[in-house]
């Protein structure tokens, strides 16, 4: 995808954006950026979310839009003027339909609002374990997240660095993210050892 074009959904009246090799959306808060980030995503992995979605057993009968970003970003005045266009060509957003194919996804979002994701307990929530009006793509991210870390979590206690993650990724991430820390399964507790703990 060259061009993405949004008219008219939640906060954003009317954005084009022509990608280049880096592309950077600079604005103000609550301006629409995550918003069209979130669109983008729609657009290049419909497939992979109408499967997600209806594993979750979502109700397709309302709207794409509502589904995917939550209610409260619904297409602004009149539906029928909310467009998203790829390249030039629309993008269903009035309905969803089943597909049966996962395909691969082409966009990883990670949102702004994470802190969602984690349970009281400090564990991550699975994807169903959130209300139907929080956007998709934190319920998206937060399985993949818990999928990646329970799968860990059988095989080893500390949760990075991991031996089998190539060493140059792990100096990067280490030196980025977790600023020389380590972070381990915390088996502290008697009831349920998965939470985490920053060591």
């Amino acid at each position: 995808m060259k061009v993405l074009e949004v008219k008219n959904v939640g906060p954003i009246r009317h954005a084009k954006v022509d990608f280049g090799d880096l592309t950077i959306l600079v604005g103000p808060q609550a301006s629409g950026k995550s918003v069209f980030l979130q669109l983008l995503k729609l657009a290049l992995d419909r497939s992979h979310i109408m499967v997600r979605m209806r594993e979750a057993g979502l109700n397709f009968d309302f709207n794409l839009t509502d589904l995917f970003l939550g209610p409260g970003l619904r297409t602004s005045g009149d539906p029928a003027e909310g467009h998203v266009f790829a390249d030039g060509m629309p993008v269903e957003t009035d309905k969803a339909e089943v597909v049966e194919s996962l395909g691969w996804e082409r966009v990883f979002y990670i949102p702004a609002n994470r802190s969602m994701c984690y349970t009281r307990e400090g564990w991550i929530r699975s994807f169903s374990d959130f209300n139907a009006s929080d956007p998709f793509t934190v319920r998206d991210f937060s399985e993949e997240v818990r999928s990646l870390l329970e799968l860990g979590y059988r095989r080893h206690t500390t949760v990075f660095p991991v031996a089998e993650q190539p060493l140059l990724v792990q100096k990067r991430v280490s030196e980025v993210i977790f600023a020389g820390f380590q972070i381990a399964i915390d088996r502290t507790t008697p009831r349920n050892p998965r939470s985490l703990a920053l060591l």
